[in-house]
This record gives C-alpha cells, sequence and structure tokens, in this order.
C-alpha cells in the first residue's frame, strides 16, 4: 500500500527542513521492514541519514534495556531466551513442583503457562497482579507458583525471554517512576511508526 514508501517521503522531508538525524526515531514489526526503510533512506539521503534509529520494536527495548539493564533487575550481559529455552525452563519447574508428586510432570501444561505469561505481557500488566492471578488460576491453582518460579529463575540466571523486552521497556524503563524515563524520551523528537494499527498495549505506550 505504499507506507513504506510515505514514511521514506516524510523521513527525508524532515531532513531538508533541517532536523538531525539523530532526533528521528523510526520503527516497525519486521527486521526486512527496517532493514528496506533504511535502505530507502540512505539512497535519497546519503551518510547522514545512517545516524537515524531505525528499529523494530524488539530491538529497541533490547539496545536501552543492555544500556540501563538495572531497572530490570540484570546487568548488561543478560542473556535472551528464546521459546524453546523458555518452555523448557517452566517444564522443569512443573517437573521439580510438590504436585508432580501427584499427577506426573503433565499435571499442568508448560505451554499453557507460557502462553498465559507471553499474553499477559503483550496486553501490558503488571507480574503479579489480580489478572496474573486469574489468568493462571483458571489453569490450575498452583500455576501460579510455576510463573513466578520462572520469573525469579530468570533473575537468577541474568536473563530475560522475548516477551520481556517490549514489556520492561514500557512498565520499568518508561514507567512513570523510572529515573530514566526523561532521558529516553528526550533522545528523540520525532517518532515515525510503521503499520501503527498493529501496536500492542505496550507498544503503544513506548510510542507516547
Amino acid at each position: 500500500s505504499g507506507k513504506t514508501r510515505t514514511i521514506t517521503a516524510r523521513v527525508v522531508r524532515l531532513l531538508e527542513k533541517g532536523v538531525a538525524p539523530n532526533e528521528i526515531l523510526c520503527l516497525t514489526f519486521t527486521r526486512k521492514a527496517a532493514r528496506e526503510m533504511r535502505e530507502r533512506i540512505e539512497k535519497k539521503m546519503g551518510e547522514g541519514a545512517k545516524k537515524i534509529t531505525i528499529s523494530t520494536f524488539h530491538a529497541l527495548a533490547l539496545d536501552l534495556l543492555r544500556t540501563y539493564p538495572a531497572i530490570c533487575g540484570r546487568t548488561k550481559t543478560f542473556s535472551v531466551w528464546d521459546d524453546d529455552v523458555q518452555k523448557n525452563e517452566i517444564k522443569s519447574l512443573i517437573k521439580d513442583h510438590p504436585m508432580s508428586n501427584t499427577g506426573g510432570s503433565e499435571w499442568i501444561s508448560a505451554k499453557s503457562v507460557c502462553t498465559i505469561l507471553d499474553t499477559l505481557k503483550e496486553t501490558g500488566e503488571e507480574i503479579p497482579s489480580k489478572a496474573f492471578y486469574l489468568a493462571l488460576g483458571k489453569l490450575d491453582e498452583y500455576a501460579w507458583e510455576i510463573a513466578l518460579a520462572y520469573e525469579d529463575l530468570k533473575r537468577d540466571c541474568n536473563a530475560l525471554d522475548f516477551a520481556d523486552l517490549v514489556w520492561c521497556l514500557t512498565n520499568k524503563l518508561l514507567g512513570q517512576d523510572s529515573p530514566k524515563r526523561t532521558e529516553i524520551q528526550s533522545r528523540w523528537s520525532y517518532v515515525i511508526v510503521d503499520e501503527y494499527q498493529d501496536c500492542s498495549v505496550p507498544q503503544h505506550q513506548i510510542v507516547i
């Protein structure tokens, strides 16, 4: 539909009006789209456009969390667990839980715990919260113990999972009580979002 072309034209116009490249932040949802956007802008504006931040939401979150890791209780060398690691770690916690002695390792679904945690974070819920306990309670009365143990495990391992990235940026780094909120907000004067209608609640919070 030409949205990338429209965004490119908008950025070029800003640069032609004298806006500094490092004041512009362009956000999109895939690395392919971010790469295409950068190629188009640099083709029109040359080397000066390299200072524009063009990123996916998750890549931006990762970069900022590496810069300010202490806000999320991590160091800058934290690892990011993929879906397989997340599921395997939760499986281990389920197997080691006392309830596994009565129902075996399948008394609760690791996949279901992962899905609920990811969904809660994608909607910007606090962990834990009333919504956290209600959602996990529908799965099993002990499911919240597994979920909290998983959150503790990540902290002990200096790790985050994929769903944590945008969630931590929104709820921690850009939270109302964050000492880094103003510093981060002042980095860019212009924020341009591709496919804005597809933003989740946390992604919307990042933009505003």
